[in-house]
């Protein structure tokens, strides 16, 4: 007989203050002292026997390595027994909040600087950090022995955003009017999943696990610091559910999608755009979360398998070879010489394809965890994951409930199938992912294995 499961709920406020917060994730600089809804950090934390996990969902566009660090790094000197293995931050990847890094693995510009019209990235980062820890800390304060429900909902959220047209190519948002348009490069997102956590002594709901197959991005292009639609979440559920309910929000593998409608729009209704488009979607969500909770699924036993493993694998990079360097770097040239007129995709790659080929590093750590309840497993990979990765990992465990959560524990860009790479466009090129096709097959592998070493 195992020991029953303690699991403790905490939730600590990250926005950034004492200043204008440079907003992340647009190309766009957006600066802004508004704040339309607080940024949170939410922590859950599971202790059995033998193991303790801390999950903490962070609204963010990436939780990077740095951020990690340091959170390591306060964690050793404040929690007793504290590992590294025990961590697994993620990132809901809003578009309206801080970042908390300009020191990232290949990125395409160097020497980014902050402006001086807004909070440093180091205070941002020091700030989100110090959050964090204080959900961790609330968390392990509060652990009680508890059971967990598991819910389903096929309430759709995120979508396909990639359109394809004839001649093969694909375009992330393209004209879907166009008359060679001839469909969506994959599907639309698949069902939510949901951990629900009850105390066993009263059976008081105290925490929800939600795993939402949709990049928290209606209101990406705002000009004010929200959470999107995880922040519209908690609102409805804590009106519906109480106050004291705790929601951590965990993004399925989205790389190829988004909350905004394309094929499926109505004319004249919203395309889940803006701050209008992360209420619609948001209480949607609540409300499905919800009527999830009124019918779970199945139990977890109190005393059932708690294990966790983490690994940091070697996947190869995207390389380019000499004959694609000297053609990127004659390219740049006759920009320079403004013999030819600038396109911002071509651009970028050949900057991205001279920075690849100098750097001449081919593999690169990433890290994954897993942890086991009971039949669950919750896998976490640091990329915007393309939706074809994690099926196949999931077929792959087909006797094992896998809740795969993308961006977590490092900002490793989209990593994209063949198909979209034929395709080309942003989310599918050199100069935003650092993986092709065979970094995603690796990937696949590691992540079953690390399963399978559980089960």
């Amino acid at each position: 007989m195992h020991q029953a499961l303690r699991v403790g709920w905490g939730q600590a406020e990250i926005t950034p203050r004492g200043g204008a917060v440079s907003l992340y994730g647009q190309w766009e600089l957006r600066i802004t002292e508004e704040i339309r809804d607080p940024l949170y950090a939410v922590a859950m934390v599971i202790e059995s026997a033998a193991e303790r996990t801390i999950w903490v969902g962070c609204d963010l566009l990436y939780v990077y390595r740095e951020l990690r660090e340091e959170v390591c790094q306060r964690l050793s000197e404040s929690l007793p027994g504290f590992q590294e293995k025990q961590l697994i931050l993620s990132a809901t990847h809003i578009h309206t909040g801080p970042n908390t890094s300009l020191n990232v693995f290949l990125q395409l510009l160097d020497n980014q600087q902050d402006d001086p019209r807004a909070l440093s990235t180091d205070s941002c980062r020091a700030q989100v950090a110090a959050g964090i820890v204080k959900a961790i800390s609330q968390a392990i304060e509060s652990l009680e022995e508890s059971r967990f429900e598991v819910g389903v909902s096929r309430v759709q959220t995120g979508v396909c955003r990639r359109a394809l047209y004839k001649d093969g190519s694909a375009q992330m948002y393209g004209d879907v009017h166009r008359e060679d348009f001839c469909g969506m490069e994959s599907r639309d997102g698949g069902p939510m999943q949901m951990l629900y956590c009850r105390r066993l002594r009263d059976g008081k709901l105290t925490g929800i696990a939600a795993n939402i197959p949709c990049t928290a991005q209606c209101d990406e292009m705002a000009l004010y610091v929200t959470a999107d639609y995880m922040g519209v979440v908690r609102e409805r559920l804590g009106e519906t559910l109480g106050a004291d309910v705790k929601l951590l929000g965990l993004i399925r593998s989205a790389g190829d999608l988004s909350p905004h409608q394309m094929v499926d729009r109505i004319p004249g209704l919203p395309r889940c755009h803006g701050h209008e488009g992360a209420v619609e979607l948001g209480t949607r969500i609540a409300e499905a979360i919800v009527d999830a909770l009124r019918a779970p699924a199945y139990a977890i036993a109190p005393d059932a398998p708690h294990t966790q493993t983490m690994a940091r694998v070697e996947l190869p990079i995207w390389t380019v070879d000499e004959a694609q360097y000297q053609q990127a770097k004659e390219y740049l040239a006759r920009l320079a010489a403004k013999e030819i007129p600038d396109d911002a995709v071509t651009h970028a790659t050949a900057l991205a394809a001279v920075k690849r080929y100098e750097y001449g590093q081919e593999t690169y750590p990433v890290p994954l965890h897993a942890v086991r309840l009971g039949n669950v497993a919750l896998l976490s990979n640091p990329f915007e994951l393309y939706q074809e990765y994690a099926d196949r990992m999931r077929m792959a465990l087909k006797d094992v409930h896998v809740f795969d959560v993308q961006l977590a524990d490092d900002a490793l860009g989209y990593l994209p199938t063949q198909k979209a790479v034929d395709g080309g466009g942003y989310s599918a090129g050199l100069f935003s992912c650092l993986f092709g096709q065979q970094g995603g097959d690796a990937l696949v592998r590691h992540s079953v294995a690390l399963v399978e070493s559980l089960f």
